[in-house]
């Protein structure tokens, strides 16, 4: 539970500073309320909370979230480039009908999309493009008993995203998207009983259609 609060404290505080930041550029710069515009040699930083499931498992949320760090690099005032970086980890222990366990998660990823967008007036811009990812993820669950069941998945994802973005200021955007595309998964699945004989061990390939359940976020520019 400690290390669930200090990841949440963690994801705040990079919200929090990176408002704090953009807020004091824009007004060293006296840009608050005025219309922006993009002259296409912006780059930008991001920070991202993404839904990925639409019931975190066992009850933690934050298995069902990932939180990505990105750029946003303008190459014109239309088109931008966004490579992003993802990582998570919870560490929780929990009872399954009196038996006590402790789950292990581990994510890691990269991402890049190709966006192009457009100005709704008022500060609002939309964007869509694509995006292909790729994920790593480990999922450890082992009981009192020494029984453990190990899950790895890597991901490799194809997307359709479309989004809008509203610019507080010329530093300072919050933003949210939608993703939906194709996605082939390398999966690995191991059982162990309590003497930690391998009692399952197998692996399988499978394509299937995607979505993340929604981004939101915020970037500020330089």
């Amino acid at each position: 539970m400690k290390k669930i609060i200090t990841i949440m404290c963690v994801i705040s505080t990079l919200f929090l500073a990176s408002a704090l930041f953009a807020a004091k550029k824009a007004d060293r710069k006296n840009t608050v309320n005025r219309d922006v515009s993009f002259s296409g040699d912006e780059i930008g930083l991001s920070f991202g909370l993404r839904g990925v499931e639409l019931l975190a498992a066992e009850g933690n949320p934050l298995e069902s979230m990932e939180v990505w760090v990105g750029m946003h690099i303008y190459v014109m005032p239309e088109l931008f480039i966004a490579p992003e970086l993802m990582g998570m980890y919870t560490d929780r222990k929990y009872d399954d009908n009196g038996v006590e366990s402790n789950r292990e998660v581990w994510k890691t990823g990269a991402g890049l999309g190709a966006y192009y967008q457009f100005s709704t007036g008022g500060n609002v811009f939309l964007y869509a493009g694509p995006k292909f990812e790729f994920k790593y993820k480990s999922y450890k669950n082992e009981e009192d008993s020494g029984s453990e069941v190990i899950k790895k998945t890597i991901d490799a994802t194809v997307l359709a995203v479309i989004g809008g973005r509203y610019m507080v200021s010329e530093s300072f955007g919050i933003f949210a998207d939608f993703g939906l595309g194709f996605n082939f998964r390398n999966y690995e699945y191991q059982d162990r009983d309590s003497f930690h004989v391998l009692t399952e061990d197998y692996t399988d390939h499978y394509y299937s259609f995607y979505s993340y359940k929604g981004q939101v976020g915020v970037a500020f520019y330089f």
